[in-house]
């Protein structure tokens, strides 16, 4: 984090103005972190290969010369192909004893469900449109593709499977509430008109990726907490205002 040393006060002032402070301070943070990670020799010699394979490079000095186009050298090429390996492998060996904990006090919220939605302004739109449905479950897809105005309107209407906690917190309340079949009387969201019918429900498991994701977010936690008391650092090393 050496190089952060040589910001000015001036540059600094101009960083936190555009919301550029964080992120770099984040950046360089990993880099320092996953520095000493290695990744295994074979790994690397099949990122190569597939690379190679891709961009159809016969040999070794076809790939030095794609390189050099790219305005890469060796190391700066492995160097960027490897940094989310290092992350998720840094992740998993520094937190990955505490994943458990934290799947068992978030399983609710890792579940995965698929819906079925229809969003619309007009309120007695939605009246009707609950109605009609209520009537034939059928035309569910039908009336989302006419009417909805979200993106579920490509999908007749279906959403998912999507983690429980995605979206707006009175559509996530509505979700965990409801019984897998059940057609929903319209609902306000935002502004917006919305009838829901769950279709069904995913229990999650803690399953290597499950592991891997909660690993990273619990390293990314970490890494913004460093990051807030390095900028408080900087600030009052430097003078600045808060």
């Amino acid at each position: 984090m050496n190089r952060l040393d040589a910001l000015n006060q001036e540059f600094l002032e101009l960083l936190i103005e555009h919301d550029l402070l964080k992120p770099l301070i984040h950046k360089e943070l990993t880099k320092e972190l996953i520095k000493n990670v290695e990744i295994e020799q074979e790994v690397l010699i099949q990122i190569k290969s597939s690379i190679m394979k891709k961009e159809g490079l016969k040999d070794d000095e076809a790939f030095d010369s794609w390189l050099l186009k790219s305005n890469l050298n060796k190391e700066k090429f492995f160097e960027k192909i490897t940094y989310p390996m290092k992350i998720n492998k840094y992740s998993l060996e520094n937190f990955g004893h505490m994943t458990n904990t934290r799947f068992l006090k978030r399983k609710e919220d890792l579940d995965l469900v698929t819906y079925s939605l229809i969003r619309v302004q007009d309120r007695f739109l939605a009246q009707e449109l609950y109605f009609q449905i209520l009537e034939d479950e059928s035309k569910f897809g039908e009336l989302a593709s006419k009417y909805s105005d979200g993106e579920e309107k490509t999908t007749k209407g279906i959403v998912g499977p999507v983690p429980v906690t995605q979206g707006h917190p009175v559509l996530q309340d509505k979700l965990k509430k409801s019984q897998i079949g059940m057609l929903n009387t319209p609902i306000l969201i935002g502004n917006t008109w919305a009838i829901i019918k769950l279709e069904s429900k995913q229990d999650s498991t803690l399953n290597d990726e499950m592991e891997l994701l909660l690993a990273k977010e619990i390293f990314n936690e970490s890494i913004n907490k460093k990051v807030n008391e390095i900028i408080k650092k900087l600030i009052k090393e430097k003078t600045l205002i808060e």
